[in-house]
């Protein structure tokens, strides 16, 4: 079952990450999330998990899940998870940095199932479903460089509280009701 969990989340990611790229002619890249603050926010858990598959940094994009959830993922999935994800973000090109957009709560006031996504995340990550204080999307723009021009893509990442840390949950569809409240 959590084979299955991790291969959807690792497909989800794949799927609406790469499509879709813009040129850009000005980049405002934000200075990049450090170990220190990774799990202080939820900007910074989805930048730094960004920021980690594009910078082969494996303990960062660890630590951008609660702890022990990682390594129940590589022994569920192979040792090379980290390898796949990387592969499903792959892009022809230089990776320049992430800029924080905006983000959004993630509540039934909101308009979403707030109860129905923390028994999905309290699943998957092995965690009570109580204990899980809050969850945001986050809109994450990517910046790359192809060598002749600059180009970001726009990202939806889902997000949540745990025991006073933020961390990544899932990446969401560009059409998940993302606004800019």
């Amino acid at each position: 079952m959590k084979k299955i969990l991790s291969v959807i989340l690792v497909c989800a990611f794949a799927v609406g990450v790469m499509t879709g790229c813009n040129q850009v002619s000005r980049l405002d890249i934000d200075n990049p999330v450090t170990s220190d603050i990774l799990n202080t926010s939820g900007e910074y858990a989805a930048r730094g998990y960004v920021e980690a598959i594009y910078n082969d940094d494996e303990a960062m994009f660890a630590a951008c899940f609660p702890d022990g959830f990682y390594d129940k993922l590589k022994q569920t999935s192979g040792d090379d998870i980290f390898g796949q994800y990387k592969q499903a973000m792959a892009y022809d090109g230089t990776f320049l940095g992430t800029a924080f957009k905006a983000a959004q709560d993630y509540t039934t006031e909101g308009g979403y199932s707030e109860d129905d996504m923390r028994d999905s995340i309290s699943l998957l990550m092995d965690i009570p479903a109580e204990d899980i204080t809050a969850m945001q999307m986050e809109a994450i723009e990517i910046f790359f460089s192809d060598g002749e021009k600059n180009v970001s893509q726009t990202v939806y990442f889902l997000v949540f509280e745990y025991s006073g840390s933020w961390y990544m949950y899932n990446v969401q569809n560009s059409d998940s009701d993302f606004s800019n409240r």
